[in-house]
């Protein structure tokens, strides 16, 4: 094999070697593989080629092109490049080329060429693989800055702010959103660019939040960019912290409705100074009665009768009497019923 013999010398390529499209890399982790260290390359162009040596945790990676390689090389001068939470060391090679074969004794190799800035793996969208039961074709994406995150196995609840402390670890969050989809949780998780989102991808993929539950299966999404309106616990613009959390305009939106079901102007409601009526009555009217109310119901919402549903009693001290000399104080009481 053409690189066998500089395999074996003891000592490291010279770092000021010319700048070449292979690429060699040290440190790599034990049991490191070929789709790990392609990842390092994808966010910067074509992946023509990997050669891992195993025994010596060092691989060459061969892009497409030297300008390629020269970003690369560029950037993770600045921002070390991890695989498994390890720094791996990337240097120009003094080859120009990778020829590979298949082989024993701790040589891995192949010719790849399929890991392109454009795609994953080579894949076609409609030969994406099924990810956690939902299907892949129209939910994976090309290499981006956009993670699709799927929580299988979710015992403990995931917030907001958890996936922040996770994956904020390989770059600055921008947006977070989640939702619920065929019954699992997805997060949808906006980095600055594609090399946090490749990084993250690589070394979180496959892990569990907590001891044996909460596992994280990671791709990237078609979307390159997210949109986001509130910050509250379903989305969140890191950027943004001047958003609303929706909150007031969905109580704005129900004021029409608990107007016209309270008998009280709309104008009113509107009014500072009733701030906690206003509050008081959109409870009232979510909670509804918890059943058929007597006297009907408008927009869902229900709609003042004769009978009032009290909860939150005491069972052990309430009697007919108190809830009656009670209530009196306030009109003519005719039944009571507990």
């Amino acid at each position: 094999m053409e690189l066998e013999s500089a395999a074996k010398k003891p000592r490291m390529e010279d770092s000021a070697a010319i700048p070449s499209k292979v690429l060699h890399l040290r440190n790599l982790p034990d049991g490191v593989t070929e789709s790990e260290v392609m990842m390092v390359g994808a966010p910067f162009g074509t992946v023509a080629n990997v050669l891992i040596l195993k025994q010596k945790s060092q691989g060459f990676l061969e892009m497409a092109d030297t300008a390629a390689a020269t970003a690369l090389v560029s950037y993770y001068s600045t921002v070390p490049a991890t695989i498994r939470d390890r720094t791996v060391y990337i240097q120009y090679s003094k080859h120009q080329e990778l020829k590979t074969q298949p082989q024993s004794g701790g040589v891995v190799g192949s010719n790849l060429s399929v890991l392109t800035s454009g795609g994953l793996g080579g894949a076609s969208p409609s030969s994406s693989p099924s990810v956690g039961g939902v299907d892949g074709s129209n939910q994976l994406g090309c290499v981006n800055s956009v993670l699709r995150v799927i929580i299988e196995n979710m015992i403990y609840p995931i917030t907001i702010d958890i996936l922040n402390q996770i994956f904020s670890k390989y770059g600055n969050i921008m947006r977070v959103v989640t939702f619920l989809k065929n019954n699992q949780f997805h997060a949808l998780i906006q980095y600055p660019d594609a090399i946090s989102a490749t990084a993250a991808k690589t070394a979180l993929d496959g892990q569990n939040i907590y001891n044996g539950c909460c596992t994280l299966r990671i791709d990237f999404s078609k979307l390159s960019n997210l949109t986001v309106k509130y910050n509250n616990e379903r989305t969140k613009d890191f950027t943004r912290p001047d958003l609303p959390s929706g909150e007031n305009e969905s109580a704005a939106a129900a004021l029409p409705d608990i107007s016209a079901a309270f008998g009280i102007p709309h104008a009113l409601l509107q009014s500072p100074a009733l701030a906690n009526v206003r509050t008081a009555l959109l409870s009232l009217a979510a909670g509804g009665s918890g059943g058929t109310s007597p006297s009907g119901a408008v927009g869902g919402l229900a709609v003042p009768g004769c009978v009032l549903l009290v909860s939150n009693l005491n069972e052990k001290m309430i009697t007919h009497t108190a809830l009656f000399v009670l209530f009196g104080v306030y009109g003519d009481v005719i039944r009571v019923k507990i």
